[in-house]
């Protein structure tokens, strides 16, 4: 299958460009300037770019039913409901190889009829978790919102003393080499991040579990 990658040249998008050249036609575009163009002379393309930018391709693209959008924030993707394919891979750089984290979530909602079967195709051996835009963006709030904000928060602290914050101190790496604006748009973009911040206040003030 002929795949384009725009955004080549980011972390993500070099690794998926190295796992999907063993058996596919990969074109890298590496700048948005030639986005459109990898579209156009591709059967998939893969938008491995922050979540304005994939508005902006999706929505400038004469063939957005070839755009899979792989953002960690569905819900400013609704405008555009059902014109192109949503998906979510739960793996990045540093896991990438690993078999415990081949899962790739489908947003049955967002995505074009019948599309979860090209993700297979292009995913093979892969476990694809179908769900709507808002049960994945309410699951993001454990998977990604919460250890990044402890691995923000760990950027300052001490080297620890106890044996609690030497296990907790283990997370200060999971921000590294992170890209920034996508980190911003899994904070600001979430429509539940203040169910997260209240849940962040009861526990403080009654602190039982």
């Amino acid at each position: 299958m002929k795949i384009g990658i725009i955004g080549s040249s980011g972390r993500f998008g070099a690794s998926l460009a190295s796992l999907l050249s063993a058996s596919n036609d990969v074109l890298k575009c590496p700048f948005a300037e030639c986005d459109q163009r990898v579209i156009e002379n591709s059967e998939f393309s893969i938008l491995c770019v922050p979540t304005d930018q994939a508005v902006e391709i999706i929505s400038e693209s004469n063939h957005p039913e070839r755009c899979i959008e792989v953002t960690a924030v569905k819900s400013a993707m609704r405008n555009m409901q059902r014109g192109f394919i949503s998906i979510h891979p739960l793996f990045g750089p540093k896991t990438i190889g690993n078999s415990r984290f081949k899962n790739i979530i489908f947003i049955q909602d967002l995505s074009i009829a019948g599309s979860e079967k090209v993700i297979k195709e292009i995913f093979p051996g892969f476990n694809i978790l179908p769900m709507s835009a808002d049960d994945h963006d309410r699951l993001m709030l454990s998977q990604l919102v919460l250890p990044y904000i402890v691995s923000i928060m760990l950027q300052d602290f001490p080297e620890p003393l106890t044996y609690s914050s030497s296990v907790l101190y283990n997370a200060k790496d999971i921000i590294a080499g992170e890209s920034k604006q996508v980190v911003k748009d899994i904070f600001t973009k979430n429509p539940h991040i203040d169910e997260f911040i209240e849940r962040i206040r009861e526990i403080l003030k009654n602190p039982s579990w």
